[in-house]
């Protein structure tokens, strides 16, 4: 309940931190019961008191903020990016983006026989207290930029024997996905971390599949890099498979900001202040741009995506553009969308 004391873990003067989360301590004491069989004993532990508490005592808790790359060194990277997304998620929370349940037709290696047959078919939410615990065979999953689990849960609801280890910058979005009633950390982890620049796999060569969905198109070409070295460094060898949708080139939003960019250039004035801040050009590509919330946006070609991929060690194994029209009846307008779609192999 909101404003109770959580007794453990304690700050380095010894006085208790205060949890300033609304959900139940009698609902996560629960949760952490439900351990998966995967999970170390002794790791797994209230996420949201984790994070904030972690900040406080990070020698004692480590946490995501304090964090060394893998060389010692203190993890590089700008913390202003992982911000935006921050601030992004603390005002949207999960009223933003849709629940993508396309991915279990795409994405048919994830499910079980009777969806692949039938993907689009209804399947109820999550009922945590009423299922079984995922087997010991289950395929795991590692989500880089997992917002607040539009993709994981969909995923999980059809699937007893996935797995998900949810990775965002944000921590506003990664509560959203603990206090949902469809979370079960048996089957769900959060890990707060910025994949752009932090380590992100404890255990290497663990995971079945990296899944990465408008993700890497939010990030700089180091960030880019890193997060696919990470990516690698987490899955399983000899097949382990990163699942990749994204924005492509030549996408409607992308020839929308080049435009926007090319009146300014010209000396256009805009019509509003948020036109006068959305789609700024970061370079000279006309592929890479900030959005009016500040988050940042790239559109792959695929060629390119495969380069970056290979780079980082892996195999291209399918990758194509999905081109998609929406149509706004209210305005008659022909929106023309392109998203490029892969699976790479380690």
């Amino acid at each position: 309940m909101a404003g109770s004391v959580l007794l453990a873990p304690r700050s380095p003067h010894n006085t208790p931190v205060r949890h300033s989360h609304s959900h139940s301590h009698a609902r996560t004491a629960q949760n952490m019961q439900r351990r998966p069989w995967w999970y170390p004993a002794g790791r797994l532990v209230c996420c949201c008191c984790y994070g904030s508490a972690s900040r406080a005592t990070s020698e004692l808790h480590p946490s995501s903020d304090n964090l060394l790359a893998p060389d010692g060194e203190p993890a590089a990277g700008d913390p202003a990016e992982a911000q935006h997304w921050e601030s992004f998620y603390s005002q949207h929370a999960n009223r933003f983006f849709k629940h993508r349940y396309y991915l279990r037709k795409d994405w048919g290696e994830l499910m079980p026989p009777a969806v692949r047959a039938n993907p689009l078919a209804h399947i109820p939410p999550l009922e945590p207290d009423k299922a079984p615990p995922p087997g010991e065979n289950s395929k795991r999953v590692l989500e880089l930029g997992s917002g607040v689990g539009n993709a994981a849960f969909p995923l999980v609801r059809a699937n007893p024997n996935l797995v998900v280890t949810c990775v965002d910058c944000s921590r506003s979005a990664l509560d959203v996905i603990e206090s949902s009633p469809e979370y079960d950390p048996r089957r769900m982890q959060t890990l707060h971390r910025d994949a752009s620049c932090d380590p992100i796999c404890d255990e290497p060569a663990t995971y079945d599949y990296v899944s990465m969905v408008y993700f890497l198109s939010a990030l700089d070409e180091d960030g880019r890099k890193h997060a696919i070295a990470e990516a690698y460094r987490a899955l399983k060898p000899d097949g382990g498979t990163v699942l990749f949708r994204d924005y492509a080139e030549g996408d409607m939003v992308q020839l929308r900001m080049a435009a926007k960019n090319e009146r300014r250039a010209g000396g256009a004035t805009v019509d509003n202040k948020a036109d006068s801040t959305a789609g700024l050009a970061v370079d000279a590509s006309g592929k890479f741009f900030r959005r009016g919330d500040n988050t940042l946006s790239y559109f792959f070609g695929c060629d390119e995506l495969a380069a970056a991929m290979e780079a980082g060690g892996f195999r291209t194994a399918h990758l194509e553009v999905h081109e998609r029209e929406n149509v706004n009846r209210k305005h008659g307008t022909v929106m023309k969308r392109k998203f490029v779609q892969g699976r790479f192999v380690k």
